[in-house]
């Protein structure tokens, strides 16, 4: 996970800032540039959330554009120590009480099930639903039951970008909770990264706003 240090990091600007004639900055302008430089913190911390908070050689992200939910997965596996739990055909979807995720096509596609797959095992408490349209090859994970999906006769390796949209919803109609998602496999991970909605960025700006107004009022 990312973690944000406003003294080691971008943050660290030195005041007092030179005037004219030589003078410098001091008193209550002093503190009105201190309250600026933790407000530019609070703003540089907000934007590490849209960063996927861990790096995997296969990651899904989940987030909110507009009126839809879009997933984009892209990245490579290495099945080697997995197992085929079973094959069969299904198509791409989100059920979030399981942690589960599928993207691909929106129609039926043959899939393989690998096993033994460790993580979290619920998103949230949504309901199945299934994606409005997709395209890339059929890959996911399930927390609850262990496995991950993969294109059938899938060896390993390169697996494309995948996409998947699911219309008219939010990531609250979906029951998906914001968060990373990180899932072991013998030989590599598996990512998902649930990005905060936009309402919820905006209100943390919104916040430090207000702190900063109140600051400069005293």
């Amino acid at each position: 996970m990312h973690e944000f240090n406003c003294v080691s990091h971008i943050c660290l600007i030195k005041f007092p800032l030179p005037l004219e004639g030589g003078r410098s900055l001091s008193g209550r302008n002093m503190r009105i540039s201190h309250l600026f430089t933790r407000t530019f913190c609070l703003f540089a911390a907000m934007s590490l959330l849209t960063v996927p908070a861990a790096r995997a050689s296969y990651t899904i992200t989940v987030q909110q554009v507009g009126s839809d939910v879009v997933a984009t997965g892209s990245g490579s596996l290495n099945t080697a120590g997995t197992s085929i739990l079973t094959t069969g055909s299904t198509n791409s979807a989100v059920d979030s009480a399981q942690a589960s995720i599928l993207l691909g096509p929106a129609s039926q596609e043959f899939i393989t099930v690998l096993q033994p797959v460790s993580g979290p095992a619920a998103f949230g408490s949504g309901a199945p639903t299934a994606a409005s349209s997709g395209s890339g090859n059929s890959v996911g994970v399930s927390g609850f039951g262990g496995n991950i999906a993969v294109p059938k006769n899938f060896l390993g390796g390169d697996l494309g970008t995948s996409t998947d949209t699911w219309s008219n919803q939010t990531l609250s109609t979906l029951g998906l909770n914001s968060g990373t998602y990180v899932y072991t496999l013998p030989s590599d991970t598996f990512t998902v990264n649930i990005l905060p909605e936009p309402a919820s960025l905006s209100l943390l700006a919104l916040a430090g706003i207000a702190m900063l107004r109140r600051r400069m009022r005293d």
